[in-house]
Formats: C-alpha cells, structure tokens, sequence
C-alpha cells in the first residue's frame, strides 16, 4: 500500500489520524496521533502502536520510572518517579518545566 515512511505519513496528516506536535531539543520533530482515527483507517498501525506502547509503559513501570495509579472509576494514570526524572534528565531528555525543580 505504502512504497515509504513518507508516504504514510502523508497519508496519516491527510486524514487527520497524526498532526505535527513540536520538536525535540536535538531537532527532531515529534508527532501526536488521533488513536480513534488511525484505528480506523490503518488498524494494523494501531494494533502495533498500541503493543509497544503496552510494552514500554510496562518496562518503564517495571525499572521503577513511573506509578500507574487508579482514580475511583478504575481509570489508570501514570507518575513519573524521582527515579523517572534523574533517568531522563542523565540521559539529556528535555523535561517539561513541571519536572525541572524536581
């Protein structure tokens, strides 16, 4: 269906499944995905964004970077952890100013 990342891309902007998010302090750019969109029209991608999200909320949850917590409906929620904050802060990740006094 797709000859290249670019063409993917193109295809997910065009109908409104990913929309340009900002950039990284290395100059990459960043992107935020409409996850009931992209289900529909590439459920496949979702299928596959989905389990490594899966995976690495559970590795990070694992190592100790963040809590999952569970408000009264049952909902979770994720905390990064001061161990969370040192990891990305060594690794000279840009942290929100939410994080920076931490």
């Amino acid at each position: 269906m797709f000859d290249s990342e670019e063409e993917i891309m193109s295809y997910l902007m065009e109908n409104n499944a990913v929309e340009l998010h900002g950039m990284t302090i290395d100059g990459e750019i960043t992107y935020k995905f409409n996850f009931e969109v992209l289900k529909e029209i590439l459920p496949e991608l979702y299928d596959v964004i989905m389990a490594d999200i899966d995976e690495s909320v559970m590795s990070a949850y694992q190592d100790g970077f963040v809590d999952i917590e569970y408000n009264e409906k049952l909902e979770a929620g994720f905390r990064v952890t001061e161990k969370g904050i040192q990891h990305l802060k060594d690794n000279g990740k840009d942290l929100p100013d939410f994080y920076k006094d931490k």
